[in-house]
This record gives C-alpha cells, structure tokens and sequence, in this order.
C-alpha cells in the first residue's frame, strides 16, 4: 500500500513546504500552521526555490498558491507525480486560490492536488483539512503517463465532467439567429440645401378666391368714387 507521505503522522512531526510569492499570506500560512505545532515550515517565493529545496530534502505536505507569479504550480505537481520522483511522488499537495473555478479545480486535482482550499482562508478550515489529509487512507496508484494518481480521482472527475455536460450544456442558450439586413436608407439632405430650397422659393400667392381677386379692381374703383 502507498499513502502519502503524511499519513498518519501527528502534526509536531510534520514538516510542510509553503509556496506563495506574497510575504503577507507567507506569514498567515506560518502562524496557522504553529498554532496546531507543525514541526517544522519552509516558505518560498517561488517553484524553482521550492524544487530545489524538496531535492535536497523532501516534506511531508507541500501548500501552494495556484497563482505564483504569472505561472501555476500544474507543472511543478504532475513532475512530483513522476514515478522516477520516488519518495517526492507520494508527498500530499494542498491548493490554495482566490479563484476556485471549475476548470481551475479539474486542472489542480488532475494534476494531483489532494485537496484545495478557497481564500479567504480561515485557520480553523486549514486546521481541519489539514486533520482530514493525515487520516486519508486513499492511495496513490500508478496511472497514465508514468505518474501517481491519487485512487478514485481521475474517474470521479470524468464522471462529474459527463454529468456536466448531460445536464448544463443543453440549459445554455441555443446561438441568436442573423440579424436581418437594415433597409436601404434615402440619402441625407445637406441642411444648406434646405435652407438655399427656403430662399429661393416663390412667393406663396394670396389665399383669397380667384372670383374675389376679379372683383377687386372694381371694388377699389368704386371705393376711390365714393372717396370724392
């Protein structure tokens, strides 16, 4: 049987690998794991600084950022899953992200990722995790690819990607359908072709009737009559 490497272990024998590149969330992780007397905790800004370091001295539990820079420790956890890597194989990997998507889940868990955890972190969920990671008895079994798998995991998380895919992709809107071609415009015309049409319009004749307009001459004649 393989287990990983802190298994069964109590907590004061622990020695744990920390890997984040903010010096604040460094110092939180290091208070919360003395608070439950882990023996001994390494931090590091970076994956070369840790992978140098577990080379010369492998932990027992490695904790990291899954963003640590612009890279993500995927490469750095399916190397350590190497069957070659020996001990460095078996050694138990906790997430930690501020951003628990569903693809960043799958990639950290295929990877290799024991468990993982959401900021903000509450020491009494670390403290729990880390209680329930020493009592797993799942073992590490060779899988594809000449790496360690953690037993169960790969086929749990197809299954959980068929259901996915059976039940949420057919509740997702079907594509718009083409809008339709917009209707020829008439072109605009120049506001100074409107206002020029304005000046040079004719006069608007009088309003009166035509049978009014052959009267007035008479009418003005006999008016300039009874003037005199």
């Amino acid at each position: 049987m393989t287990h990983h490497a802190c298994y069964g272990l109590p907590t004061d024998q622990l020695d744990v690998v920390v890997i984040d590149d903010s010096k604040p969330m460094q110092a939180i992780l290091r208070t919360m794991l003395h608070a439950i007397n882990v023996r001994r905790v390494r931090l590091f800004d970076s994956l070369k600084d840790a992978v140098e370091a577990i080379l010369h001295e492998p932990p027992n539990l490695v904790i990291s950022d899954w963003k640590i820079g612009r890279k993500t420790p995927y490469k750095f956890m399916k190397a350590l899953r190497k069957r070659s890597m020996g001990q460095l194989s078996v050694v138990p990997v906790i997430i930690v992200t501020a951003h628990a998507t569903q693809q960043v889940l799958e990639r950290a868990m295929r990877a290799g990722a024991h468990t993982i955890l959401v900021k903000p972190l509450a020491p009494s969920m670390l403290h729990r995790r880390i209680d329930w990671l020493i009592g797993d008895e799942r073992e590490l079994v060779p899988g594809e690819g000449g790496g360690m798998v953690i037993q169960g995991v790969p086929e749990r998380l197809d299954k959980l990607k068929e259901r996915f895919h059976l039940e949420v992709e057919p509740l997702r809107p079907s594509p718009a359908p083409p809008a339709a071609e917009p209707l020829p415009l008439e072109p605009a015309v120049p506001v100074w072709q409107l206002r020029y049409a304005e000046t040079v319009r004719p006069p608007e004749g009088p309003k009166q009737p035509a049978e009014t307009l052959k009267r007035m001459p008479r009418l003005n004649h006999y008016a300039a009559l009874r003037a005199e």
